[in-house]
């Protein structure tokens, strides 16, 4: 029998989700069986835990594990589901040994790899500190306050930094796994495990997904009004002088006090909100792209086809016959 090329650990903890856990394990079976018709090393995949075996919290499972990582080459993270964002430090605080177990691993300088809210256990163990890292975008800034030395990345699907490697929202997990197999074997093997998978190459970015509505929640008063203001004014030209006076502020103590609350710069809020209602449009509308761009506020088409394409990873006209082909 050949010898394995890697041997993957699979973390099994009780908030974990099995969805992405399993999901994850069955995919590194399909590059298996991949590699054994390429007649190539297989992977051995190992679930991990704190015991012999490990329940969820809601005794829906129960799964065998083994205790022992030395042998491991790369650990995965799945994600855990969150209700609601308090709900976070509970979870945190009921999985300690399990953050321990992760600052132990990925100080012997093996590849850790997260997914979705996975990161906020890397972030725990104090592994994300200066790191560039990326989380679900819908809990970015939640991540940015828990890691505040982390550069928290909300639109990248992917991130690897030294030996740690964080992923998106809650099927990034397929991009992660894509990359990994691309990265152990060869870029020809990831492609017959896509097409096996029926999987796409892996994106580049959680822009086009993502909804800004969604993350209005209430963290300081003086966000809010920055942001009704902006979207009173979608299209309107941006103008941080405007908006400070309409504020009864300076535009310094705008900015500063915007960020902290927030994580980006109100115009970098603008600009998101704008291609999120263009994103809208593309689905929903019969408009043309020069329409589109000129109601969410640029004249110029060039630069609206620029923004967009670096947003969402790709041009306009693709992005509506995507969304065209998958409605």
């Amino acid at each position: 029998m050949n010898k394995p090329a890697f041997t993957i650990g699979l973390l099994v903890y009780p908030h974990c989700l099995p969805s992405q856990l399993f999901g994850l394990r069955d995919s590194l079976q399909v590059a298996n069986r991949v590699a054994e018709l390429e007649k190539l090393p297989p992977l051995d995949i190992k679930l991990i835990g704190l015991q012999d075996s490990v329940q969820s919290v809601n005794g829906e499972w129960q799964i065998g594990c083994s205790t022992q990582t030395d042998d491991i080459d790369v650990l995965l993270v799945p994600g855990f589901f969150l209700r609601r964002r308090a709900e976070l430090p509970k979870i945190i605080n009921a999985l300690h040994d399990e953050v321990h177990l992760l600052k132990h691993f990925a100080a012997s300088g093996r590849l850790l790899a997260s997914c979705c809210v996975g990161s906020f256990l890397l972030a725990e163990a104090g592994v994300l500190d200066k790191k560039h890292a990326t989380t679900a975008w819908y809990f970015a800034d939640q991540l940015r306050q828990h890691s505040p030395t982390c550069f928290v990345d909300n639109q990248a699907m992917l991130i690897t930094d030294g030996n740690i490697a964080t992923s998106g929202a809650m099927l990034s997990w397929v991009d992660l796994i894509i990359t990994l197999i691309s990265r152990i074997y060869s870029q020809d093997i990831s492609r017959l495990c896509r097409q096996l998978l029926l999987a796409d190459a892996p994106r580049t970015s959680q822009a086009a997904f993502m909804n800004l509505s969604l993350t209005r929640i209430r963290r300081g008063h003086f966000a809010e009004q920055v942001e009704a203001l902006l979207d009173a004014n979608l299209a309107s030209p941006y103008d941080l002088n405007q908006m400070a006076a309409a504020l009864q502020t300076s535009t310094r103590t705008l900015l500063r006090k915007y960020n902290q609350l927030r994580g980006i710069s109100p115009l970098k809020y603008l600009q998101n909100r704008r291609m999120e209602q263009a994103r809208q449009l593309l689905e929903t509308s019969t408009l043309s792209i020069e329409q589109i761009a000129q109601q969410v506020g640029y004249q110029d088409l060039s630069a609206f086809r620029a923004v967009f394409n670096r947003e969402a990873g790709m041009p306009p006209a693709s992005y509506r016959r995507m969304v065209s082909r998958s409605g």
